[in-house]
């Protein structure tokens, strides 16, 4: 059995072709470790042109596997899906609380003595989600900050935290969108008949992935931050990140009529925005939400340039050994030695 040694070139080598593999993509270090067994075969037996064919079929499969591999940075389809299940179940919440009472929940409850926010509408859905023994220890006496309210702080419902969002125990991203003219306007209860646009083409929630409050607590987002949230680049957006290329989905958000979908940065002008956050806006009925959700359905690819570069930079470390560390002859040299020779007498 032929001794294992390598040079400092040869080991030089080795470190580079995990390198430049490994800043492709995790998955090149079982490839890197086949070709570099190969290559020790191969010049530990001097036959190349035997290993010539299954070579190039190895180096071509590799490389098929590279392109069409798909590895998770910040988001993926089960992240993303998870997420905006969430967002679903609330919006199915907020039905069977309006089926209930004739009317959605409004933003807040107030105090009756100093009119500010005293319970959140999602503490007033918990019924509706089968969070019965949440709500049963809640304390409407108290605000949600409560010595006793303060305790159920840890018991987030699932449906108000998304994994994805970087978040403390406790806290939740979803928030609706509660201004005048909106579906929540405050105290405010407002029926699906209100809704002059119909429930198809109104956005009523959202996720505010840059502030995220604590789940009982009676805050939200009023129709210009909301806008904020949806129209510019965020620190987090739902990204599925590939090997050569990235699809941005942007943010989920919740519409009226119960679906879920996401919306783009900079899909939608803000005043299209605006207006698609109106419950009843004064006849504008040219633009509908939906010729804009299936623009975002599809996503937003970014082609990585520099993957491509790698993996050429890859393939010629793959091959170099061919034509530079190990000359032809050296291996025609070392065959012929294992060759029998004939004397003739």
């Amino acid at each position: 059995m032929p001794k294992f040694r390598l040079s400092i070139r040869q080991l030089f080598y080795v470190v580079a072709l995990i390198a430049a593999g490994l800043a492709i993509s995790p998955l090149t270090l079982i490839v890197s470790v086949l070709i570099l067994l190969m290559w020790w075969a191969v010049f530990s037996t001097g036959k190349k042109d035997i290993l010539l064919l299954p070579w190039m079929v190895f180096i071509a499969i590799a490389v098929w596997l590279l392109m069409s591999s798909t590895f998770t940075i910040r988001d993926g389809p089960s992240g993303s899906a998870y997420c905006s299940n969430n967002m679903r179940q609330i919006m199915i919440a907020l039905y069977n609380y309006h089926d209930a009472h004739g009317r959605l929940p409004p933003a807040y409850v107030a105090d009756e003595s100093t009119g500010q926010p005293m319970h959140s509408w999602r503490v007033l859905i918990l019924p509706y989600m089968e969070e019965y023994a949440i709500y049963d220890q809640y304390d409407f006496d108290e605000p949600w900050n409560g010595p006793n309210n303060s305790k159920l702080a840890a018991q987030t419902p699932y449906c108000f935290s998304c994994p994805l969002h970087e978040t403390d125990d406790g806290q939740t991203t979803y928030k609706i969108i509660s201004d005048a003219g909106a579906a929540f306007d405050g105290t405010n209860s407002r029926t699906f008949s209100d809704f002059g646009d119909g429930v198809s083409n109104s956005i009523v929630l959202v996720e505010d992935t840059e502030n995220p409050i604590n789940w009982m607590q009676p805050d939200d987002v009023d129709i210009d931050a909301a806008i904020k949230i949806l129209n510019e680049d965020s620190k987090f957006h739902h990204i599925k990140e590939e090997t050569f290329r990235r699809i941005i989905f942007g943010s989920h958000i919740g519409i009226a009529n119960g679906a879920i979908s996401s919306v783009l940065p900079g899909e939608i002008k803000p005043e299209v925005l605006r207006r698609l956050m109106l419950i009843s806006n004064g006849g504008f009925h040219d633009v509908s939400l939906d010729y804009y959700m299936q623009n975002s359905s599809s996503g937003r690819v970014q082609v990585k340039y520099g993957a491509y570069i790698g993996l050429a930079l890859y393939i010629a470390l793959a091959v170099m050994p061919w034509f530079y560390f190990f000359p032809t002859s050296k291996l025609n040299r070392r065959s012929d030695q294992n060759q029998p020779t004939n004397v003739c007498v």
